[in-house]
């Protein structure tokens, strides 16, 4: 728990605004938790959010835990990652400063281009538990308008 709320926290720039432990009978029975278990729980916000943004979890079972599954990956059921607009700092900056900290990230910023929705910059990493973290930029409101407009125009061209 300790290393990812020291990565949300020091690295990713959220804020920590609420740990509390958890353990109810309610969570076990609406979670389908064997009895007894209990949470660390960790909630972490952007800004001036006044909602959780980030919630770590820690699970202690009163037996032996379930088995550790993989992290997700792409094709996988579920979902398999994070993904942090970078308002307020350019992308580039953001990666050096994350690589300053230890962060290793799995390319250089890559801009894809989606049909329908405009350029996106975007560059992947990993939490300290594995979960691919994506931070990006996305186009502007009047960007994405112009792309969409394009986009339909096309599909309606005979």
């Amino acid at each position: 728990m300790g290393r990812s709320i020291a990565f949300y926290r020091d690295v990713l720039g959220f804020r920590l605004t609420m740990q509390t432990t958890v353990s109810d009978p309610e969570h076990d029975l609406y979670l389908r938790l064997p009895e007894g278990t209990s949470a660390q729980v960790a909630i972490l916000q952007a800004g001036s959010v006044t909602i959780g943004e980030v919630e770590l979890i820690q699970w202690s079972f009163p037996s032996s835990p379930p088995s550790a599954t993989p992290a997700k990956r792409p094709g996988d059921p579920g979902p398999f990652l994070l993904a942090f607009e970078v308002t307020g700092e350019e992308l580039e900056t953001a990666c050096q400063r994350m690589t300053q900290q230890g962060v290793k990230f799995w390319s250089d910023p890559i801009t894809s281009h989606i049909d329908g929705y405009g350029a996106i910059r975007a560059v992947v990493c990993e939490d300290p538990d594995g979960t691919m973290i994506e931070l990006l930029t996305l186009p502007s409101r009047e960007e994405i308008v112009r792309t969409r407009t394009a986009y339909l125009n096309r599909r309606q061209a005979p």
